[in-house]
């Protein structure tokens, strides 16, 4: 995966992006369309998610949320994502 630390989208269009196993710690995706994204993997420890469009991204329980924990189905659920045990 991607070393994307710190980096800066907000407002961007990332629909059906392959993020698996990135390293997004602090990133900002305030606003941005992640929409049917593959997040599986992918650590966005301290990431801004205000406003992001998760609907239909693919998640799993080895994604790190923002907050440091792993990503759970509610989680997921809430934000219209996909939550996939792999």
């Amino acid at each position: 995966g991607a070393k994307l630390t710190g980096a800066q989208f907000h407002g961007t269009r990332m629909q059906e992006c392959n993020l698996q196993n990135s390293v997004m710690h602090n990133a900002n995706l305030f606003n941005t369309d992640l929409s049917d994204a593959d997040l599986r993997g992918t650590d966005l420890t301290g990431a801004q998610l205000l406003d992001t469009n998760l609907k239909g991204a693919r998640l799993s329980a080895s994604t790190i949320l923002p907050s440091g924990k792993p990503a759970t189905r509610n989680w997921a659920v809430l934000r219209e994502a996909h939550f996939t045990n792999d």
